[in-house]
């Protein structure tokens, strides 16, 4: 059994060597420098320092047809049955994998990156990944009853973070019902592949390997390098602790260059000295053919490392990241680039460009001999329009211009010169993008512009064919294996328009792939037509045999996706969807179950007359006792009305009576009250009448008194 010092010694050995590789890292620099149109580095103060954007253009001008090519429907590739039975299976795995990566992956995101990478930087890169993380969510139910409680408790997929009971009264009861008000932690994993874009200049190479695909057999090493907190190596599933030793970099000058070209604007603070758990360390994914176990035969292993410890060593079936190179080249892992192709293309453009400017700055403010005794030389270099220069004497005496040729004439035939090179290198031109062949150039015929663009278009077609074959293919494959080996369970997913159960378990293991992109697909307005063709060819064949429902299907599906429709199920319905139709019996046969049909309708017939003789029966004493509880109904109708109108009076009666006796109490109540009210006033008047005869006796007594004194002598 080999020690780790062992395996850290020999993933160190294969850096080194990877990081010499061929001088990858001074190419994908100076690709990167083209590309931005930074200076050249020649460049003559005082002078033309424009920079021609070549690369930029190559890049850029190729993109739309890649994206149309690889993004433009759903069905990228498709996955070859290896029998007559496993036609359905094939089918149901190659649309779910297709799922996958179009739907449940940014799939044009990732495929724009990894392309990019490519067209600049040599070769690109995508790992996948099973994602097998959780969502978590927190649910709050609000006064639940015990009966919905219990329910939530059953549910595998929750956990109870906090509860708190209660009592709630319902109309109609009397004892109040118990509630809940809880807060559930429900956690949901994903299961599924990821895709991720790798940066070229974190990927490293066996210097060995002599072909562009990490899924080669004799592949010895490959590894990917990122830079990762604590916390997240934890939430991988790795026990590391704070203060874990980092190797720091082993990669040069030139990655820490290259990063900061893709990040000039990168925070250095990672907060490593507040949080040690967000403290970032340089992380290896490794695979690499390794004797683990001793028996003189190496195997692939899958490690993890963090300078030199060691977080996992497992063994690896294959490595996980695809490779894309537009120009492979055999018995190499990487191959040309576009910038490869255009680079020198633009360094000569913009000597072009430099020289024609400054020939025709030098036109435009020209030198000249002056007689420095009679001429202010001041004036002479303050060049600027309705400008004065003094000269004392005849200024045609004392100046005299000095005659540059006009070289830019020369210029501009060399710079088209050097287009059309490049258009032959890359298949890249304005001419191919998509205009109408006859009005690309008025002065060019239309067949030979025609042809151009056929060339152009197939250069484009072969690059797209190439990545197809040796990129997008291996992908699938890759993603296909992490599905079939670490799915768990079935899943229902719509495909083709329809919601279906999917279980990679039953999957079987698959090579065998066909690539359905990059065949035709630049030329969206030719597939279209041709497919129109198709389908009036299948219309006129279509009597004689030569043309099943089926194959017209499919040329109607493949005429809607190539008109921008994703869905072909919107306009055409599916043969296979149909039940199929009951064959046609033997001659013989028919002729019986003719004849047996022919007794079976006689008999019927008769049976249906005689029915009909009964039911006329029936419905004619049907309707006699309809006619009768008619009639009975319309007395007992008369009798209830006479009954209910008699009961009407009555009550009315009743309802008189009682109204004109209680008038007759309201009459004697007021009677009664005002006769109350009469004796009442009159006890009172007669009160104040003797109140007021008493003042006056009493009056006239004092006044009898008064005057019995004064007569008394």
């Amino acid at each position: 059994m080999a020690d780790e010092n062992s395996l850290i010694s020999a993933i160190e050995h294969h850096e080194s060597q990877a990081e010499l590789y061929g001088g990858l890292s001074e190419d994908r620099t100076t690709a990167l420098e083209y590309y931005r149109g930074e200076p050249m580095g020649n460049e003559v103060a005082g002078r033309s320092q424009v920079v021609s954007r070549d690369v930029f253009d190559t890049v850029e001008w190729i993109k739309p047809d890649l994206a149309e090519i690889f993004c433009g429907g759903d069905e990228v590739v498709s996955f070859s049955p290896k029998s007559q039975e496993d036609v359905k299976g094939a089918e149901q795995e190659t649309d779910f994998v297709n799922h996958v990566i179009t739907q449940r992956n940014d799939w044009f995101s990732v495929f724009y990156g990894w392309s990019h990478d490519a067209l600049l930087q040599k070769v690109g890169y995508v790992k996948a990944y099973w994602d097998d993380s959780e969502d978590e969510t927190e649910e709050k139910y609000d006064r639940v009853s015990e009966e919905e409680y219990q329910f939530l408790m059953q549910d595998p997929g929750v956990e109870l973070i906090e509860y708190e009971e209660g009592e709630q009264f319902v109309a109609g009861m009397v004892e109040p019902i118990k509630t809940y008000t809880c807060t559930f932690r429900r956690k949901t994993p994903k299961d599924v592949v990821r895709l991720v874009n790798v940066a070229p200049e974190n990927i490293r190479v066996s210097q060995h390997s002599r072909n562009l695909s990490l899924q080669d057999p004799a592949l010895d090493f490959c590894e990917h390098e990122e830079s990762k907190t604590i916390s997240q190596l934890r939430e991988e599933g790795f026990d590391v602790d704070d203060d874990i030793a980092d190797a720091g970099r082993s990669t040069g000058d030139y990655e820490d260059a290259k990063r900061d070209r893709y990040q000039p604007f990168m925070d250095t603070d990672d907060g490593g000295e507040n949080d040690p758990s967000m403290r970032r360390v340089r992380v290896r994914e490794v695979w690499i053919r390794f004797d683990e176990d001793g028996d003189g035969k190496a195997e692939l292993r899958h490690v993890v490392v963090v300078g030199r410890t060691v977080l996992l060593n497992e063994k690896a079936e294959f490595v996980p990241i695809v490779a894309l190179c537009p120009a492979p080249l055999p018995h190499q892992h990487y191959g040309f680039s576009l910038a490869d192709a255009v680079m020198d293309l633009q360094q000569i453009k913009t000597a072009l460009w430099r020289n024609a400017l400054d020939n025709q700055y030098l036109a435009n403010n020209g030198r000249y001999g002056v007689n420095q005794n009679t001429v202010n030389l001041d004036d002479m270099l303050d060049s600027r329009p309705g400008g004065i220069v003094r000269v004392d004497g005849d200024p045609g005496a004392h100046i005299a211009p000095m005659t540059h040729p006009t070289t830019g004439d020369i210029a501009i035939p060399m710079l088209e010169y050097t287009d059309r090179i490049g258009m032959k290198r890359t298949g890249v031109n304005e001419q191919t993008q998509g205009l109408d062949s006859h009005t690309i150039n008025k002065n060019t015929p239309y067949a030979t512009t025609a042809a151009l663009m056929s060339a152009a278009q197939k250069r484009v077609r072969f690059i797209a064919r190439i990545m197809a074959e040796t990129g997008v293919k291996s992908l699938f494959l890759i993603v296909h294996a992490l599905t079939l080996k670490h799915a768990r369970k079935a899943e229902i997913v719509k495909l083709r328009n329809e919601f279906v159960p999917v279980d990679p378990r039953h999957w079987v293991k698959r090579q065998d792939m066909t690539v359905s992109v990059g065949l035709g697909t630049g030329d969206k307005p030719q597939q279209i037509a041709f497919l129109e063709k198709v389908f009036q060819l299948q219309g006129a064949v279509g009597p004689h045999g030569l043309a099943s429902p089926a194959k017209v299907y499919n040329t109607l599906s493949k005429l809607t996706r190539a008109a921008g429709f994703k869905d072909p199920g919107e306009f055409w319905d599916d043969p296979s969807q149909k039940p199929p139709e009951p064959k046609q019996p033997p001659p013989e046969v028919m002729v019986e179950q003719m004849r047996q049909q022919g007794k079976a309708q006689s008999d019927q017939m008769s049976a249906q007359v005689t029915l009909q003789l009964e039911q006329a029966k029936g419905d004619l004493s049907m309707r006699q006792k309809q006619a009768e509880l008619e009639l009975q109904a319309q007395n007992d109708a008369r009798d209830a009305e006479r009954e209910r109108m008699r009961a009407e009076m009555d009550a009315q009666i009743k309802a008189l009576d009682a109204q004109y006796k209680d008038q007759q109490h309201m009459r004697e109540m007021e009677f009664q009250r005002w006769k109350a009210e009469l004796d009442a006033a009159t006890k009172i008047q007669v009160a104040q009448l003797s109140a007021q005869a008493s003042v006056q006796n009493a009056a006239t007594a004092a006044a009898e008194r008064e005057v019995s004194q004064e007569v008394r002598p």
